[in-house]
């Protein structure tokens, strides 16, 4: 919390083995936000990846914000630089990287409770490259979604951690994927559904 314009963290020698596609961050702002900037070895060092950060609606209102990262393998210390305008930019609660599917991103959280846990067909359906999956939760939860293939390996997690109520939606963009038909999984410690989806290059 309390991040300002010009603040920074660091990471010491992180292994990125053959490489990461894509970094998510849980992050909550009254103000308009800021910009996350991700570079290796110095605080001038190589820029990765820029995650945006826009005004969420208050301190303790999270989403999770995710952006691209490029040539990103090997290990490497990991600088997290904050910039933006005056004031308080944003807080975070968690960050982490990803391999394979990149563009990942909870849009948007309706204001209505739902009724019950709910995961909808994504659409469209088929799919190239991207596509949008629903799900909605009545109550504060621990949920993970997560994409397999037809052999059971995972290939993305999409979200896991705790979710508010609401209608939440991610975007699955598939082109680090080969073509053919995935399930994707939504689950908490009370529900559990999956889906098919198939993306067609």
């Amino acid at each position: 919390g309390y991040i300002e314009n010009g603040d920074w963290l660091r990471y010491n020698a992180l292994d990125f083995g053959s490489g990461a596609a894509s970094f998510e961050a849980r992050v909550a702002s009254a103000t308009s936000g800021g910009n996350l900037e991700i570079r290796l070895n110095s605080l001038t060092g190589t820029l990765v990846g820029t995650c945006t950060i826009t005004g969420t609606g208050g301190w303790q209102t999270w989403v999770t914000k995710s952006c691209t990262v490029s040539g990103l393998s090997g290990v490497h210390d990991i600088y997290l630089k904050f910039t933006g305008s005056g004031g308080f930019l944003f807080n975070m609660n968690w960050w982490k990287f990803n391999r394979g599917v990149t563009g990942v991103e909870e849009n948007s959280s309706s204001k209505e409770k739902p009724e019950g846990f709910l995961l909808e067909q994504n659409h469209p359906n088929p799919f190239n490259p991207v596509t949008l999956i629903s799900y909605s939760v009545p109550k504060s939860s621990y949920v993970t979604l997560k994409v397999y293939n037809l052999l059971g390996q995972e290939v993305a997690t999409l979200f896991k951690g705790i979710q508010l109520p609401g209608t939440h939606q991610v975007t699955l963009d598939g082109n680090t994927l080969a073509s053919g038909v995935y399930i994707y999984k939504f689950q908490s410690d009370t529900f559990s559904e999956i889906k098919k989806m198939t993306l067609l290059k």
